[in-house]
This record gives C-alpha cells, structure tokens and sequence, in this order.
C-alpha cells in the first residue's frame, strides 16, 4: 500500500504545479500594467490658476483681433511680468512659493517666471477675458489622456516658454484626433516676458520640454 500512497501524493503535487503554472500568465500582465503608471512623470504640472492681470496680454496681443485668419501669429515680450492667482498647486511644489500682492490679499504662487506656462481664453487680446494657465516643469514628455486646457468655451492660445525649450501635442479646440506637434519655442533671454500665440484656440494632449 506505501508505494500507491506515494503515488497519489505525487499525481497531487504534479496536479497542483499545472494549475500554478496555468495561474501565473494570468497574473504576470497585470502586475506589468500596473507597474509604469507607479513610475513619477519626467515633465510635471506645477500649478493651474487664473492669471490675475489679464491687461498685460490684452494690451500685447490685439493684433489677433484684425483679422481672424490661421496665418497670424504674435509673438514677442509682454509690457509687464504676468501675475498668478492658483486653484490648484502640486503638493511637491506648493512649499516653494513666491508672493505678490494682489488688493487686499496676498497671492502664493509655485509657478515662476522660469516654467513654462500654456495659457487659455475665449479670445485673446479682447479687453474683459479670463485668462487661464496651466504650468509645467521638467524634462522630457507628458502624455494625457484626455484634452488639456479647455474651459467651457476657453482654449488654449497663449504660451510663455521661460527658461525651457519646449512643445505642444495640439488640435483645433474643437477637432477629432488631428493632433500635431507645435514649433518648438524658447528659451528667450527675457524668460519671464516672451511669449507666443496661437491665431485660433486649441486644446492639447502631450508637453514636451528640453529634449
């Protein structure tokens, strides 16, 4: 009777090393899904907010209201440094801040002059607009999912480089699956004043910078 009791534990062992070896396909692409989102992005969003003198752009970039065609395009320095109020700061920047006054109140702000700031609104150089702006730093790409830098009727039209070198993955803000890398701008010897514009509003997907 022994040498039949060593063989059934044996046929159980075997039996229970397929269904362990059948198991771990199974397994292994899950934990390899789950293992690059773990990995911290190379480019990183600093801040988003509203830039709270919105006078600065609208006295620069009214030339966009002459004409309304895709062949414009402004670029150049702002008359004045862009002020930021934030709705939302990234933990991991929040604790290096700069500050300015703005009335009553004073204003922390963790983007500085040298990010690189993309900048949204209904339509810029137009007196009364709400400006708002996203604000990167790093080096290499950022990939979303989903479109960036719409808000409600507000795209993207403005982007001030600072010290980077850097591009957006953009479409007309309204289009389907067209999306296109910008030109490459910056860096500019006045980082805090240069920027660009877009002649029409455009939402985007990918950043990269100083590749």
């Amino acid at each position: 009777m022994k040498p039949r009791y060593l063989s059934v534990a044996c046929i159980i062992t075997a039996f229970s090393m397929m269904i362990l070896m059948a198991a771990l396909p199974l397994i292994a692409p899950q934990q390899a899904h789950a293992s690059p989102a773990s990995l911290p992005e190379n480019v990183h969003l600093v801040e988003e907010g509203i830039v709270a003198n919105p006078e600065v752009l609208e006295q620069d970039i009214t030339q966009l209201n002459a004409d309304d065609s895709d062949d414009i395009l402004w670029e150049g320095y702002l008359s004045g440094e862009l002020q930021l109020s934030p709705t939302w700061q990234n933990p991991a920047y929040a604790t290096a801040v700069s500050t300015y006054a703005a009335g009553d109140n004073i204003v922390k702000t963790a983007c500085t002059s040298t990010n690189y700031k993309v900048i949204s609104t209904t339509r810029p150089g137009v007196l009364g607009n709400s400006y708002y702006y996203t604000c990167w730093a790093g080096t290499g790409y950022y990939y979303n999912g989903a479109p960036m830098g719409r808000y409600g009727n507000a795209g993207v039209s403005i982007i001030c480089p600072g010290n980077n070198r850097g591009s957006i993955e953009q479409q007309y803000i309204d289009d389907v699956n067209n999306y296109t890398w910008s030109p490459y701008r910056g860096p500019h010897p006045n980082n805090s004043n240069y920027c660009y514009t877009f002649p029409s509003l455009r939402v985007y997907r990918a950043i990269k910078l100083n590749q």
